[in-house]
């Protein structure tokens, strides 16, 4: 496992890209609309972006990790800053919203007024301390530590899965755990699933292009065939609040959706015509490079400036080309926004000098 993780694996960097395109694309619509297509998104974006993090993560072998406090506050100011500062900006300020905010839930942004997409930021932090903490642990086992890697992911699943999290329009007036802390369990059960895949991605760039395509459509025709088996009864599978599908389909279209996007990704990362200067690759690093800050921006601009102006010409949310077509706009609107602040307040997005 250690040596796998010596080489920077670019290709997730597209990965992410893509990612956060299919993020942008879900919020074309209201945050409770379900058209088929934004089923399908939901049922493995999120569980994709949680992935990725554990692929990128530091070897759990890592003798020199430096000490908690400075692990905490590093992604304090990555995560949590970020968060403090557009969860104020996005809501009708007051005291009272400030202080429900800081709660951080989706539930509460939604009582604040705020950018409910915001849940995301506290429960990585929460996650990237559990898998900290655990790597912590085990750094004196030296055997069948993936091993105990998985126990862990699958007890991480047990529990955030069993925790309780009724629905935000159940009327019970629940208001979710604090950073979304059952949430953060499961997201962190993706993360270990991730960091154990990472040898497997390593092989997939490494595969011919045939077994690539075959893969492709493997993945594709699982995620079809989770989707099937759901049917009418699917809902929108939407992490902030653990409106999950039963648990057979939830992993079965997470983890299906996501080799999909994995295996599609390396695919563009070898193809010649994402190397053009059409298709610059450094733009689509420059996009993976830089989720947290598109994500920290796009959500208002897609569904006031962007969606509100084809709303004006007749062309509503649910239809799939509109939301392609807008979540283009968006990104490229978040990217120009995310250049301009990454040379002059990158604190903004977390990022800190060093």
């Amino acid at each position: 496992m250690n040596e796998v993780r010596k080489q920077r694996i670019e290709e997730l960097d597209y990965v992410k890209g893509l990612a956060i395109f299919l993020v942008i694309m879900g919020h074309a619509t209201d945050n409770l609309a379900t058209p088929l297509w934004r089923l399908v998104i939901y049922s493995f974006h999120m569980p994709l972006f949680f992935m990725v993090s554990g692929m990128v993560m530091k070897s759990a072998d890592v003798k020199d990790r430096g000490t908690i406090g400075a692990f905490l506050i590093k992604n304090f100011k990555a995560l949590l800053v970020p968060y403090i500062i557009f969860a104020a900006v996005y809501s009708c300020f007051s005291y009272q919203n400030f202080g429900i905010m800081l709660y951080g839930t989706f539930e509460t942004l939604t009582s604040a007024h705020s950018l409910t997409s915001l849940w995301y930021l506290p429960v990585l932090f929460l996650s990237r301390v559990w898998v900290e903490l655990l790597f912590r642990a085990l750094q004196s086992v030296k055997r069948y530590k993936e091993v105990w890697i998985a126990v862990a992911a699958v007890a991480f699943f047990a529990v955030g899965l069993t925790l309780p999290h009724p629905h935000p329009t159940s009327g019970t007036g629940f208001i979710g755990y604090p950073f979304g802390l059952d949430i953060s369990f499961v997201t962190t059960g993706y993360m270990l699933a991730g960091y154990l895949l990472v040898p497997s991605v390593k092989r997939l760039r490494e595969a011919k292009l045939s077994m690539l395509t075959l893969g492709f459509f493997l993945s594709l025709g699982l995620l079809a065939f989770g989707i099937l088996v759901k049917g009418d009864s699917m809902v929108l599978d939407s992490m902030a609040y653990k409106g999950h599908n039963t648990l057979p389909t939830m992993f079965l279209n997470a983890f299906s959706g996501s080799f999909l996007i994995i295996i599609l990704s390396i695919i563009m990362y070898r193809s010649s015509a994402w190397h053009s200067p059409i298709f610059n690759k450094n733009i689509l690093l420059f996009i993976g490079q830089n989720t947290i800050g598109i994500y920290l921006l796009h959500k208002n601009f897609m569904q006031e400036v962007v969606m509100g102006s084809f709303s004006r010409w007749g062309w509503t949310e649910p239809q799939v080309l509109v939301a392609f077509v807008s979540a283009l706009i968006t990104l490229v609107v978040a990217c120009v926004g995310v250049k301009i602040i990454n040379r002059y307040i990158p604190q903004l997005i977390g990022r800190f000098p060093q």
